[in-house]
């Protein structure tokens, strides 16, 4: 009796999973580079030497004024890691047996497991992207580089108080249901960790900024879910 062959990964529903992921990267391309919505936490203020608006006595003013080398360490290099992890997923769709190499969590993994994975990073990508464009319609000047935006508790932001990152969690933690591997999911936890990080910053911005209103704010909504 000659052997049953199987369908080769790409085809039937895990490629329309596929399709799905590619268009997710599109998107989070077209965000970055059309629809970039600026932050007093992002790498670039960080790194720079100006206090800027930041009060010095925020979590936000000790980062800005850390040494250059140790901010280097700290802030950037995790940073230049997650970019990495974030383009791990493509290479593994072009190349799937690199993913031997990183230990994969599951063996076999059950068939289904890809489309969850791409229901995640679609529901992940809509999230993103609509927290941006209510973030873009709030600037009374859309001119890049404005940092301080009026605080948003409509909405989206009614929900959460970090309704874009809460979709850039589902997006990755899709990308790890698509490829289940020791090293995505290690990454994973460092990017909750590193991101965690950056909100208190933006957090503590936010209060010296807004005060009372922005602690209201923080007890009636929750700063994830």
């Amino acid at each position: 009796m000659p052997p049953v062959e199987t369908a080769p990964k790409g085809r039937g529903l895990v490629s329309f999973a596929e399709c799905i992921l590619l268009a997710g990267y599109l998107s989070l391309a077209v965000e970055l580079i059309i629809f970039p919505v600026p932050s007093v936490a992002s790498s670039r203020q960080l790194l720079s030497k100006e206090q800027g608006s930041a009060s010095a006595h925020t979590v936000l003013g000790k980062a800005r004024s850390l040494p250059l080398a140790l901010k280097m360490v700290l802030l950037f290099l995790p940073t230049l890691l997650i970019i990495g992890l974030f383009l791990l997923p493509p290479l593994l769709a072009l190349r799937p047996d690199f993913e031997d190499f990183l230990v994969p969590l599951l063996e076999p993994a059950p068939p289904w497991l890809p489309f969850l994975g791409a229901l995640f990073v679609a529901a992940g990508r809509l999230l993103t992207f609509a927290s941006t464009l209510a973030l873009r319609q709030a600037r009374q000047q859309p001119l890049r580089g404005e940092l301080d935006l009026p605080l948003q508790t409509g909405r989206l932001f009614r929900r959460s108080r970090n309704p874009g990152l809460l979709g850039m969690y589902l997006f990755f933690a899709g990308l790890l249901l698509y490829f289940p591997n020791v090293v995505l999911l290690t990454g994973f936890a460092g990017y909750l960790l590193h991101m965690h990080f950056r909100i208190l910053m933006e957090e503590s911005h936010l209060e010296a900024r807004y005060g009372r209103a922005y602690q209201r704010y923080c007890r009636q909504t929750p700063r994830y879910l």
